[in-house]
């Protein structure tokens, strides 16, 4: 039986130039786990946000959505974990929405003590929400939602900030939460691993029209060929730019078999190497948040040149971001030292970029750092003039995350610190971001990003870090760092053991 219908939806926000959602007509059937991918701006964050049926969207609606047997109770997780946060500790958080409907107090106890439990939340559950990592949030308002007991989640890029193994644990948990709990599943994604072939259907979505609706390997091929192949797992990319066009593997596992009954061979992508001058150093810095805390990290050194991009991945609390604003001198360490080369300038992309923008429009705060001649180009380059006039925080996320990333390619900074830069951006915003730190890299910029983001750090960077247990366990030359990995390693590198570490690497005979 379905769960929901969707029938002739249109959506068009105030002062739009074009429809955000065209005529959307689907169902969802109950307990599925659905996959929605487009690109940004392509109408997921709208949808989701008028399954839950909000009546304070500004803008003009038409078609329908009904729910045959009832609707259910619904929970909508937003991009901006931080922004649904609502009380100062995880375990009150888990208790807020049963509070709020009265429940009695022990059953209330029993609800936060069973979806603690589900989640794995016991080591969390007396900490200060804002003391959590990013994907620690996002499993803390998931546990909050399954305390509530709804029967429909929309999960909106729930995964853009995490490290590949806690994907990997979202993804277990969602199977979870529909096979044992019976909720059923809407889930919008840029990242389609490891999603994708859990997926019981895939919904495409470009430009507001839905112009796909089927199973994920159905998907795979429409996607592939109708050239859209960055939506898809890089197994059946591979397998498909080598000559399969049948049965596409969709896992790691069913992409190793497909390739090993595929002849290709590897030309490794070219590294330009242009290190110059150090620009910023960290010697033997240490840090911790309390004065009687242990360190979150300890002992660190490490050296950004002139024209040299590093990246440094970790699992998700770490303290990736920590180190950042530590190099961009907000925090200050407790030991060690930090240097910034005289007369450097240095510019700051927070994961959080809604503190870049004052500006009533986005074209206003563009104009506030440069001239019209170079904001124009700045747009172009992000694929952004036909948002130009709008409020930087009315934008979805990833066109957002674009919007920061003009504004500071605009300042042109010696030294340029990037938090999570590739979160929200789809395939071809990140081939345009690689292709832009690349230029600036020439140009004499030392760059240092710390991303979960592995196959973006691979073909960008020409150093990577792995930060753990408050300690850099590694600090290589790229090709090194991730052939010496397993989990944290590239998509590309898992499919063929080692041998590329990005599709580009990987060619027909």
């Amino acid at each position: 039986m379905a769960l929901l219908e969707v029938k002739d939806l249109s959506f068009s926000y105030p002062g739009g130039e074009k429809k955000a959602l065209d005529n959307l007509s689907f169902s969802v059937e109950e307990g599925e786990l659905c996959l929605i991918l487009s690109p940004n701006g392509g109408g997921k964050t709208t949808l989701l946000s008028l399954l839950q049926n909000r009546g304070d969207l500004p803008g003009k609606r038409s078609g329908h959505v009904s729910f045959p047997g009832g609707a259910p109770r619904t929970a909508l997780l937003r991009q901006d974990a931080d922004l649904a946060l609502v009380t100062d500790k995880v375990w009150r958080e888990l208790a807020f929405a049963p509070e709020n409907r009265g429940l009695p107090t022990e059953e209330i106890r029993l609800r936060v003590a069973e979806a603690a439990g589900f989640l794995g939340l016991e080591p969390l559950f007396y900490r200060d929400v804002s003391s959590l990592s990013g994907s620690e949030k996002v499993k803390t308002l998931l546990a909050a939602f399954l305390a509530d007991r709804p029967g429909l989640f929309l999960l909106d890029e729930p995964a853009s900030t995490l490290d590949p193994l806690a994907k990997r644990d979202l993804a277990e948990a969602l199977n979870r939460i529909r096979r044992e709990g019976g909720g059923t599943v809407l889930l919008a994604e840029q990242t389609c691993d490891p999603f994708f072939a859990e997926a019981d259907r895939v919904l495409y979505l470009e430009n507001g029209a839905l112009l796909f609706n089927g199973s994920p390997r159905e998907a795979a091929r429409f996607l592939l060929t109708t050239g859209r192949g960055s939506f898809v797992p890089e197994s059946a990319r591979l397998a498909f730019s080598l000559g399969e066009k049948e049965t596409l593997p969709l896992t790691d596992s069913e992409g190793k078999r497909a390739l090993s009954a595929l002849p290709y061979t590897v030309a490794p992508l070219p590294r330009v190497k242009c290190a110059g001058e150090a620009l910023l150093s960290l010697r033997d810095l240490s840090f911790r948040f309390e004065k009687n805390a242990p360190d979150l990290l300890s002992g660190l050194d490490l050296t950004l040149s002139r024209g040299e991009i590093v990246a440094v991945l970790g699992k998700g609390g770490s303290g990736k971001s920590t180190l950042l604003r530590l190099l961009s001198g907000e925090l200050s360490p407790v030991r060690g030292k930090r240097r910034l080369a005289g007369g450097a300038k240095l510019a700051y992309l927070p994961q959080d970029v809604r503190c870049l923008f004052e500006k009533e429009t986005l074209e206003e705060e563009m104009l506030s750092v440069s001239s019209p001649e170079k904001v124009r180009e700045a747009l172009s380059r992000f694929d952004l003039p036909p948002l130009a006039g709008r409020h930087p925080l009315d934008l979805s996320g990833g066109e957002r995350q674009r919007a920061a990333l003009a504004k500071l390619s605009l300042i042109r900074p010696d030294v340029l610190l990037l938090d999570e830069p590739t979160h929200g951006l789809d395939g071809g915003a990140k081939a345009a971001l690689a292709a832009l730190l690349t230029r600036w890299k020439q140009e004499g910029a030392g760059i240092l990003l710390v991303t979960h983001d592995a196959a973006f750090a691979a073909v960008t960077a020409d150093r990577c870090a792995l930060l753990f247990n408050g300690e850099f366990a590694a600090l290589e030359e790229t090709d090194l760092f991730f052939r010496e990995l397993h989990l944290f390693t590239t998509p590309t590198a898992r499919v063929t053991d080692g041998k590329a570490l990005a599709p580009e690497e990987v060619k027909a005979p």
